[in-house]
Formats: structure tokens, C-alpha cells, sequence
């Protein structure tokens, strides 16, 4: 049967038998298996078909689309379809989203049609009362839209996640993205809001480890809204967020660190059964108050919520000014000395740390190096820094409301030599509102140590070596200064005093 009637295009269908109706001008066909309009092809549910007066066709009930004809992707049951040309039809129907671990629920589309390029496309809209998944781990609440030449569906709207940890709030989190059932992966922006209907702007979320902005105390979050809008990241991450069923923890990071954990790129997670939060990458842990010192770790920060204790392990990167010749001091003293144990540079979370500063394509190259003669051939310019910790491990200390070291420091670089000795010493990052304030005691034996302590623009340096002493006290003022940026004030070096070492020294041993 081909339609004559000029707007619908010889829309056509086949049926082996018909009755006619002369007098109300009906033809009803029979044992139609289905029609081909557009791109798609529409099963009838009965094999009935009713055409009535000029050309106008009975809606077909409970009728099945698949679309489109070629890769027959998507298929729409239980569908209402209104046929208006060969290749234009209405319709609406029920399409079977099936997860990843086989899960079977219904998305009701009312508005499928035939877009402006021939091809099919439906939308509907999930509301939160319906209770609908993305999978196990993601609550869905939006609008769902399919093409027929695309796998897979676009969702816009919010996603909520699916835990019992009290301690990390949760929020509605807003996306519009292609959605792969089997391998679900919701895109987060940087800085990134909570989803409110209506708005353009919700409370800020976290993602990682945040300090508070009056320095009182840290705390984890994950997709959770901010105690206050200030507060720092000591680690945050954005990119993409999935669920690892082996790890049992969700997953923020780009695509690539996901697959591939060696991928430099921060990125954070967050264990549904401990309910631990932890990141991966350049850690900040707040030294924006330290002016002309620059205070970076790269590794991993973790926090434990049973004992609110965080601590970060991996490597610390330190950059101050002082003379030459005091870097040279310090690094003939180490390097001369043979009974100071040997760093193992083949540990993976330094490999990592080396990745951060370097970028993939260079640190892998760096951490073939390390790997294969436990050293640099040569100090890159990427990890070239004052001094390098290549292992250090630190936790936060809420009494003092500081950064503390524990354990021997394992040293990688000395300005542009490679040291790869552990020595014994204290870090001490002290946060508070208004300022910060670092120590660093090096002693490489019994009686041989330096001592580094800097607040407020100035940088105190004392060793038990009169001749490096001396350096200092010879060097005239401006020789001590360092012309920075206006936004970061000023900075200089001074004899510091040996009280202040022992003071120090200690507390850090209480």
C-alpha cells in the first residue's frame, strides 16, 4: 500500500489481505509485520493497520521501534506511534536501560521524533520520585535523550551518590553527558556546585582534603558541600567520576589516571566500606602565606574519619634562596658521609611524585632511570629544586595546628645534585589564620646539623659548623635579600640561634 496524498511522501507498508470500507473511505490491513518510516523500523503489535480519510492513519498501539534500520542500537516498546510520512512520524514508548551488572528499569519517552537530518531521536524525563539508577552507585534524577546512530544515552540533569558514610555530606550533582550503562563515567568541572533546580549556583562542593579557613582543623570531603566556602583543598581533583567495584571506592581523576594509575593528574577517592578519604598528586597543604618559599608535596594524602588522623606519604619539594655556597656546604657534608643509608628511589609512590613534576612522557623515562640504576643520569630540570625529599612522610597534628614529619628524611636533591641519602630531621609547617611558618632540622651525625626556620619573610639558618655560619654573618645585607613578586612580599636569610634549633627540636621529639 503506497499513500498518494502529497505530504506524506508515498509512505508505504505490505499486507497480504485488506478490507475496504467505500462508503467511510477506511482500509483495514492485515498481518502487517511492520512499517519502515525514516530511519527506523515500527513493529505493530496485532499486524492491524487503519488507514482513514484522507490518508490519516490510526495511531498504532503498543507497537516496537527499532532504530535505526542499520544499527538497530535502540529499541522502544510499548510505543504510541503516529505515522505522518515516510519519513516523519510521533511517537512515544518505553526504553529498557540495562546497567552494567544487568539491571533492567524503564525510561518513559514522551517526545520521540524525527529530527531535521532524517534520523530518530527520544527524550524524557526522570524524576526523583522514580528512583532511578545510573547503576548501583548513581542515583539519577533529569532529562535522558537517545540518537538513534548513537550507543549509549545522553543524560542532563543530576547525579547523587549512593553511601552510608555520615561524615561526608552528599549533594545532587549536575552533568550533561554521554552515558556508557556498562561503564558509568560523570563528568566533574573544577570548582564545581551543587545542582538546584532553578539556579545557577548551589554551595561549593569538595572533592579531597580541605583545610578550614581559619586553620582550626581539616577535614574530608567528597562531592560534599564545603563547611565554608573558603576553605583550602589541600588536594582536589575533577575530570571524571566512576565507581571501582574491586577497590569498593569511588573514583575522581582524568580518563586517563582512571585506567591507568601511573598517569600523572590528581585524583581523589573515597572508600564506601571505611568511608576513607584519599588523593593522589600535588598536595598543597596551605603555603600561600609563605611568600618566597615554595612548600610542595606530591604523593598521597589520606584521611582515616574512625581516628580523623591525616597523613600524606611521597616526596616534598622545597625552594628558598640562599647563597650558593650554603647549598654546597650542606650537600658536601651528606655526600661525604658514608654511613648514611641509601634511599630506595624504585618505589612506586615516588614514581608518581617524579610523574607530577615531570609529565608522563619525561617521568617515565626518569622512572625507567631510577628503576634501572636506582638514580638520575642526570638531575632533569623538572625535579631540580633547593632541596628534594624524595620520601617523606607527614601527618596533621591538631594540637600545635601544624604539619609534622615522622621518620628519617630521604633527600633526592640538592639544587642540582642527587644526594639519595637518609638523614635524620624534623618538617614542621605551621598553619594559622594570618601566617605560616616552616622548619627543617637536617642532622647528618651526632653533632652535624643545620637548622632552617622561616616567618614572615625571613629565613633564620644556624648550623653546629662556625665555617657556614660564617658565610652568613660575611654576606652584606643585600646579598641576603631576594627580589620577588609584589604579591608575594619580601624575603631574606639571617643568622638564626641555636635556642631556637633546641626549642624545635625538643617539641618535634615530645
Amino acid at each position: 500500500f503506497i499513500s498518494t496524498h502529497p505530504a506524506q511522501d508515498s509512505l508505504r507498508f505490505i499486507s497480504p489481505k485488506a478490507n475496504y470500507d467505500l462508503r467511510e473511505y477506511i482500509i483495514k490491513a492485515h498481518q502487517v509485520k511492520f512499517i519502515n518510516c525514516a530511519d527506523a523500523r515500527i513493529y505493530t503489535s496485532d499486524g492491524e493497520i487503519e488507514v482513514k480519510k484522507n490518508a490519516n492513519m490510526k495511531p498504532l498501539e503498543n507497537a516496537r521501534i527499532i532504530a535505526n534500520v542499520t544499527t538497530k542500537y535502540h529499541t522502544i516498546t510499548s510505543a504510541r506511534v503516529k505515522l505522518k510520512a515516510r519519513r516523519d512520524y510521533e511517537a512515544e514508548g518505553d526504553y529498557e536501560y540495562v546497567g552494567g551488572d544487568g539491571s533492567k528499569q524503564l525510561i518513559h519517552f514522551n517526545n520521540i521524533r524525527v529530527d531535521s537530518s532524517l534520523q530518530t531521536v527520544a527524550s524524557g524525563d526522570i524524576l526523583e520520585k522514580d528512583n532511578f539508577m545510573l547503576s548501583k552507585h548513581f542515583h539519577y534524577k533529569g532529562r535522558t535523550k537517545i540518537e538513534a546512530n548513537k550507543v549509549g544515552m545522553n543524560f542532563k540533569g543530576a547525579a547523587y551518590l549512593q553511601h552510608d558514610c555520615k561524615n561526608l555530606g552528599k549533594s545532587w550533582i549536575g552533568f550533561t553527558s554521554d552515558i556508557d550503562p556498562s561503564n558509568v563515567m560523570i563528568p566533574i568541572e573544577p570548582n564545581i556546585q551543587a545542582w538546584v533546580p532553578g539556579k545557577t549556583k548551589g554551595a561549593k562542593l569538595g572533592a579531597g582534603v580541605l583545610l578550614k579557613n581559619d586553620s582550626t582543623h581539616l577535614y574530608s570531603a567528597f562531592l560534599s558541600p564545603k563547611k565554608f566556602h573558603t576553605d583550602n583543598s589541600l588536594i582536589s581533583a575533577a575530570g571524571f567520576l566512576n565507581f571501582n567495584e574491586e577497590m569498593n571506592e569511588y573514583q575522581l581523576s582524568n580518563k586517563s589516571k582512571l585506567i591507568e594509575s601511573n598517569f600523572p593528574g590528581n585524583f581523589t577517592a573515597m572508600n564506601t566500606k571505611t568511608c576513607e578519604v584519599r588523593g593522589e598528586g600535588k598536595i598543597i597543604l596551605g603555603n600561600e602565606k609563605l611568600g618566597q618559599v615554595n612548600f610542595t608535596n606530591y604523593g598521597e594524602i589520606k584521611h582515616e574519619p574512625k581516628s580523623d588522623s591525616i597523613t600524606i606519604e611521597g616526596a616534598l619539594a622545597v625552594d628558598f634562596f640562599l647563597d650558593e655556597k650554603m647549598w654546597t656546604h650542606l650537600l658536601e657534608n651528606i655526600l661525604g658521609n658514608p654511613q648514611l643509608a641509601p634511599v630506595d628511589n624504585t618505589r612506586p609512590i615516588y614514581g608518581k611524585a617524579i610523574r607530577e613534576m615531570a609529565g608522563k612522557e619525561i617521568g617515565d623515562k626518569l622512572v625507567a632511570q631510577l628503576n634501572l640504576y636506582g638514580a638520575f643520569k642526570k638531575v632533569p630540570k623538572e625535579v631540580r629544586h633547593n632541596i628534594m625529599f624524595s620520601d617523606m612522610n607527614m601527618y596533621w597534628d591538631q594540637k600545635t595546628k601544624s604539619f609534622k614529619s615522622i621518620g628519617d628524611l630521604g633527600i633526592g636533591v640538592i639544587d642540582k645534585k642527587q644526594v639519595n641519602k637518609y638523614v635524620k630531621g624534623y618538617v614542621q609547617l605551621k598553619r594559622k589564620k594570618t601566617k605560616e611558618s616552616l622548619a627543617i632540622y637536617i642532622e647528618i651525625e651526632e653533632g652535624l646539623w643545620y637548622y632552617f626556620e622561616y616567618s614572615s619573610g625571613v629565613m633564620r639558618v644556624i648550623s653546629s659548623q662556625e665555617d657556614f655560619n660564617a658565610i652568613i654573618s660575611e654576606l652584606k645585607p643585600d646579598k641576603r635579600e631576594a627580589k620577588g613578586e609584589r604579591s608575594q612580599g619580601p624575603y631574606s636569610f639571617m643568622l638564626g640561634t641555636e635556642r631556637s634549633k633546641r626549642k624545635f627540636v625538643a617539641a618535634m621529639e615530645i
